[in-house]
């Protein structure tokens, strides 16, 4: 059955996790993972967002080499984004990085010039923050090619089916959910909770009974299962 485009949209933003959680676990480098794929794979700096990493389909995409990006710098992006969409982009990231939670996605549509042609081609674009490093990983692809790029990316990451079942379940923790979800895993009681992050029991045990509640839980070793398909421990 063919996907709808919330589906496609859902699946590359789970692909993103599942590339980052690869590399961090040292499955992949990034340049494997790279040549693998046929969207844009990209890393950039999570401060000025140059181009610090990017994969053979995107210098294709764009006509550059990686050492004529990173020449580039900044204004690699004021060159090929859009310029109505550049400024709010970068507003939408900068928003994002401060956060700095790295089980988070940002997604967004860019408009980009592309080598050859005078006009702009959207692509979706999905970020986080690396789990080993202060830079953003991304994939970014045109619509039509989601579905093609879910299926190559399946042959080269073994499925991790929990992560896949449960993703949007982990997504609607808040970032104080999942630094709690965290210290349960490690094994810290109600008190040692509380008195690492300035809160009281009462407000941690709040915080407990939510996450049991979203993730529909109620005993540690589920707790385990999340933590480690989440890449928390």
């Amino acid at each position: 059955m063919k996907k709808t485009e919330k589906e496609l949209i859902r699946n590359h933003q789970q692909n993103l996790f599942l590339v980052d959680k690869q590399i961090g676990q040292t499955a992949f480098t990034i340049e494997e993972l790279g040549g693998m794929l046929s969207g844009v794979v990209h890393l950039n700096c999570i401060n000025s967002h140059v181009v610090n990493y990017m994969n053979p389909s995107g210098t294709n995409l764009f006509g550059l080499t990686l050492d004529e990006m990173n020449n580039l710098g900044s204004q690699f992006l004021t060159d090929y984004i859009h310029p109505n969409d550049l400024g709010g982009i970068q507003t939408q990231l900068y928003s994002f990085s401060q956060e700095n939670d790295t089980q988070a996605i940002c997604t967004f549509f860019q408009r980009v010039k592309v080598s050859g042609k005078d006009s702009y081609e959207y692509l979706l674009t999905n970020s986080k923050i690396c789990k080993n490093s202060q830079e953003l990983i991304s994939i970014s692809v045109h619509t039509y090619a989601l579905e093609r790029l879910a299926r190559k990316i399946e042959k080269a990451i073994e499925q991790d089916g929990f992560m896949r079942k449960n993703f949007d379940r982990f997504l609607s923790l808040t970032k104080r959910e999942k630094e709690i979800l965290t210290k349960i895993a490690l094994g810290y009681t109600n008190q040692e909770i509380a008195n690492e992050l300035f809160i009281s029991p009462h407000t941690v045990r709040t915080h407990r009974n939510r996450i049991h509640q979203k993730l529909g839980i109620s005993r540690f070793r589920e707790v385990m299962l999340y933590a480690q398909a989440f890449d928390l421990v």
